[in-house]
């Protein structure tokens, strides 16, 4: 019963907050209820497991549990020697609902069944993300803020890029390497439609690692026949797509691609919006490290222009505030997903933690959106398990 119980939670907990489900219903008015409303209803669902949860001891020795302890102590310590404002206050709200949520998830992953059930999830919603990425290429506007790109629930197109990657990230695992291939290029459909240049390099990097991999499974000759069918299968798919755009939809993809690519493409072409604001975010983000560059400015210093933006860049974000040591949160991050990780999970691990690292390049947001909170507890879980049954194994 217990094995049922944690499973099915486990699969409402992907569907409402990795897919995003819950804040594309609340933001379209579909539903009246905001995400933390169902969180609240399937934490005081998880609350019983914690009485079984408590005795086996595990969190204390976690590696994500140590980084979530220091995450804490700077926290609250930045938010008490810094003087008190309406934006730390909202930052420090923040963070408290971020490791709220990621001590919620690590309950639940522990439990009988949760984490398998978990990563099918996350596999069955990562397609499912890829097939309204499609869907929406061909309707353009149907759920995305960004007319022409691709975004599906997420709605925010460089979001539905990561959650994209993360997700491929943590279940590929699940996959006998024939299956990876496809996947992985099912994935590279999902993302190329978001247009989002940061997730399509770490994909390609990603695609790639994984290739070398399965190298030393499939061998070469199997390998390189995978590649051809699965590359001439893409090709094919993308002359048909491109073949039968509707003229407006032709319009639509041309003036993403000049703008989202623009500039690589010529030496003379001015950058697109999206550098444009970056660059100035940068100077802007640089001049006031450099004004408190040892100890930062304290909790909520990291907006900028009139629209109150973040830096785009998690690590520089984390250096607003907290000066040097926000400069480590990341890094340790990523250090404890792939410590200890040990057998055929090994290699996802550190990929995970190479993306997650890399991702904080392009996004502010990387401690805070629930998609990739999730990821990471699952990750961590992976690696946890994969620990433990190495130290059982004779």
């Amino acid at each position: 019963m217990s094995h049922w119980y944690s499973a099915s939670l486990a699969v409402a907990l992907i569907a409402i907050a990795f897919s995003n489900a819950a804040l594309y219903l609340f933001q379209s008015g579909i539903v009246a209820q905001p995400p933390f409303w169902w969180l609240a209803i399937l934490g005081t669902l998880v609350a019983p497991l914690s009485i079984r949860y408590a005795r086996s001891l595990l969190v204390p020795i976690a590696p994500l549990f140590g980084w979530l302890v220091f995450y804490f102590v700077i926290t609250v310590s930045w938010f008490a020697a810094f003087p008190e404002t309406h934006e730390s206050q909202e930052a420090l709200l923040g963070r408290f609902q971020s490791m709220g949520y990621v001590c919620l998830v690590w309950l639940l992953v522990q439990q009988p069944g949760a984490l398998a059930a978990m990563r099918w999830s996350i596999f069955a919603a990562t397609l499912f993300a890829c097939a309204v990425n499609l869907f929406e290429f061909f309707h353009p506007g149907a759920f995305s803020l960004t007319t022409g790109r691709a975004a599906g629930l997420y709605l925010n197109p460089n979001i539905s890029g990561a959650a994209l990657m993360f997700g491929m990230l943590v279940s590929i695992g699940l996959l006998a390497a024939l299956w990876r291939a496809v996947f992985v290029f099912v994935v590279g459909l999902g993302i190329l439609v978001t247009f989002s240049r940061a997730s399509l390099a770490g994909w390609a990097i990603v695609a790639a690692s994984l290739a070398i991999g399965d190298l030393r499974i499939l061998g070469a000759r199997r390998l390189a026949v995978m590649l051809v069918l699965v590359a001439t299968v893409a090709a094919v798919v993308v002359s048909i797509v491109l073949l039968n755009l509707s003229p407006e939809q032709t319009a639509a993809l041309g003036n993403v691609m000049t703008d989202r690519l623009g500039s690589f493409m010529s030496q003379d072409a001015q950058d697109d919006v999206s550098t444009s604001e970056r660059r100035v975010l940068l100077a802007l983000v640089l001049e006031q490290i450099g004004q408190h560059p040892w100890f930062g400015s304290g909790l909520g210093t990291n907006r900028f222009l009139d629209r109150e933006t973040g830096s785009h860049n998690q690590y520089l974000d984390l250096m607003v505030q907290h000066g040097v040591v926000g400069l480590f949160v990341l890094p340790l991050l990523s250090l404890a997903l792939a410590y200890g990780s040990r057998g055929p999970e090994r290699g996802n691990a550190v990929r995970f933690a190479f993306l997650l690292m890399l991702w904080g390049l392009f996004s502010h947001n990387v401690l805070d959106e629930r998609y990739l909170l999730t990821a990471v507890v699952v990750q961590a879980a992976i690696s946890r398990n994969s620990h433990l049954s190495r130290a059982r194994s004779p």
